[in-house]
C-alpha cells in the first residue's frame, strides 16, 4: 500500500471524529481508524486519507469514442432491441426513516419541452438503516430520551381548508421502549385549543425501534377546516404514550399559524356555452368559454361544488382527432390551482378557471376538445345532459377545430 497518502476530498465531518465519504454510491460513515467499502480510504482520527494516491489502477489502450460515455448516449442514437444500462445515485434526505413504505417514479420525458412520456412507478423500496450521529444541539428535550432538533412551518399564513405541511426532526439519546406519539394542537391568543391531532414521531418508524443517536425527520400534514376562523395561532408540540396518556413535554414553535378566510363566490357567470354536466356528483361543469389564437386555444371553465371533496382533482383538456383519438394538443392541470383545490371548496362555490392549449406543431386536421376530471384511482365518471357525449369518462365539447 502506497504510504504517501494524502488527505481525501469530497467528505464531511459528523463529530466525534466520524466522517462521510461521498465518492460513490455507497456514502459510507467511516468512524476513527476504519475503512470505507472500497478499502483504500481510512478516516485517520477525524481525517479521511487516500491510501491508494497516485497509484496506478490500471492500463487500458482503447479507442473512447467507440464507447458511449455515462449519461452522453441520448436516445436518439439507440437501435431497435438495444438494451440500455444506466445508473442513477439519488441522495436522500437527512434523517429519512428506515421503511419498506417508499416508492419510486420514473419518469421519461422530452428534453426540449420537457414533456412527459411515460411514467413507471416501483413499490415498495425499502430504506434499511436510520441515519446515526450524535448531537449536543437541540431545540428542546422531552425528558432524557427524545430530543426535538429542528421544526419548520414553511408556510406560516394559510387559507382555511388548507393543508399545512410541518416538519419536524428527532434524535434520541438512548434506546427508547415507547413508541410516542406527536400530539399537534393549535392554539388561539386567548389560549384555547382550536384544533388537535396526533401522529406517530417517525413516520412510520416506531421510536421503540430507534438506535442511539438516531436522527429521524418527520413530515406531518395539518388540515385546516373549511369553515376556520381566521386568526393567529400558536403551534404546540407535545410528546406522548399512547398507552397511559402521559406526557413528555409540550413546546411551543416560535413562529405562529396566520390563519385567513378564503375567498369565496356563490355567483354563477355569464358564459358562451352551459353545460350542466355533473363529474362523480362531487362537482358540475356549469359551462365554458372558448376563444382562438393563431399561437393556442383559450378554454375557460366554470365549476359548481355540488358537496365537501376529500381529493384535490386534477382537470384534464385533450384536443384529438376523433377519427384516430390522437391527441395534438393537451394540458393536465389542477383544479383551481394550487391557491385554491377542490378540497378547499364549500359547497354550492362557484370557481373558474382557465386553460391555454398550444396549436403549434398539431398536423392539419379536424379536432375535438374533451375535459375529465381525475384522482389516482382514476377519472370521475360523468353525467352529461341531452346533446353531450361522454366518451371514457370524458366530456367531448361540441366544437368541431381546425388548427
Amino acid at each position: 500500500m502506497n504510504t504517501n497518502t494524502r488527505e481525501a476530498m469530497l467528505y464531511e465531518k459528523l463529530g466525534d471524529s466520524v466522517v462521510r465519504c461521498h465518492v460513490c454510491q455507497w456514502r459510507c460513515v467511516i468512524r476513527p481508524q476504519k475503512y470505507g467499502v472500497c478499502q483504500v480510504r481510512q478516516n485517520k482520527d477525524g481525517i479521511l486519507h487516500i491510501l491508494n494516491y497516485s497509484e496506478v489502477s490500471s492500463v487500458a489502450v482503447d479507442p473512447i469514442e467507440k464507447k458511449p460515455l455515462f449519461h452522453f448516449y441520448p436516445t436518439s442514437m439507440w437501435r431497435p432491441g438495444e438494451l440500455v444500462y444506466d445508473r442513477y445515485v439519488l441522495p436522500m434526505d437527512d434523517g429519512t426513516p428506515p421503511g419498506t413504505q417508499y416508492s419510486l417514479d420514473v419518469t421519461l420525458y422530452e428534453s426540449a419541452s420537457l414533456r412527459p412520456i411515460g411514467t413507471t412507478r416501483i413499490p415498495d423500496v425499502a430504506i434499511r438503516q436510520a441515519t446515526v450521529r450524535s448531537t449536543d444541539t437541540a431545540l428542546y428535550r422531552f425528558g432524557p430520551a427524545i430530543a426535538l432538533l429542528d421544526a419548520q412551518l414553511p408556510q406560516a399564513q394559510a387559507e382555511g381548508g388548507a393543508e399545512l405541511a410541518l416538519r419536524l426532526k428527532w434524535t434520541t439519546t438512548t434506546h427508547v421502549e415507547v413508541d410516542y406519539q406527536c400530539r399537534i394542537t393549535l392554539r388561539d391568543q386567548a389560549g384555547k385549543t382550536v384544533h388537535q391531532q396526533s401522529m406517530p414521531l417517525g413516520n412510520g418508524y416506531p421510536t421503540s425501534l430507534w438506535p442511539r443517536n438516531a436522527i429521524v425527520a418527520g413530515r406531518y400534514a395539518l388540515r385546516l377546516s373549511t369553515d376556520f376562523l381566521a386568526g393567529e395561532y400558536a403551534v404546540a408540540l407535545t410528546v406522548v404514550d399512547p398507552s397511559s396518556g402521559a406526557e413528555a413535554g409540550s413546546f411551543v414553535l416560535p413562529t405562529a399559524l396566520h390563519v385567513t378566510a378564503p375567498e369565496r363566490n356563490f355567483a354563477i357567470p355569464q358564459m358562451q356555452q352551459p353545460v350542466g354536466a355533473d363529474f362523480g356528483g362531487q362537482v358540475r361543469l356549469l359551462g365554458y368559454d372558448l376563444q382562438r389564437t393563431e399561437q393556442e386555444l383559450v378554454l375557460t371553465l366554470h365549476w359548481q361544488a355540488l358537496a365537501a371533496m376529500g381529493a384535490d382533482y386534477k382537470l384534464f383538456v385533450h384536443l384529438f382527432d376523433p377519427a384516430t383519438e390522437r391527441i395534438g394538443s393537451q394540458q393536465d392541470v389542477l383544479v383551481g390551482g394550487d391557491g385554491h383545490p377542490t378540497t378547499r371548496w364549500v359547497l354550492q362555490e362557484v370557481v373558474s378557471g382557465q386553460i391555454a392549449l398550444p396549436l403549434a406543431g398539431v398536423p392539419p386536421g379536424q379536432y375535438r376538445l374533451a375535459v375529465g376530471l381525475y384522482q389516482p384511482s382514476g377519472r370521475l365518471p360523468v353525467t352529461a345532459p341531452a346533446g353531450f357525449t361522454v366518451s371514457a369518462n370524458r366530456l367531448l365539447l361540441g366544437e368541431s377545430i381546425r388548427p
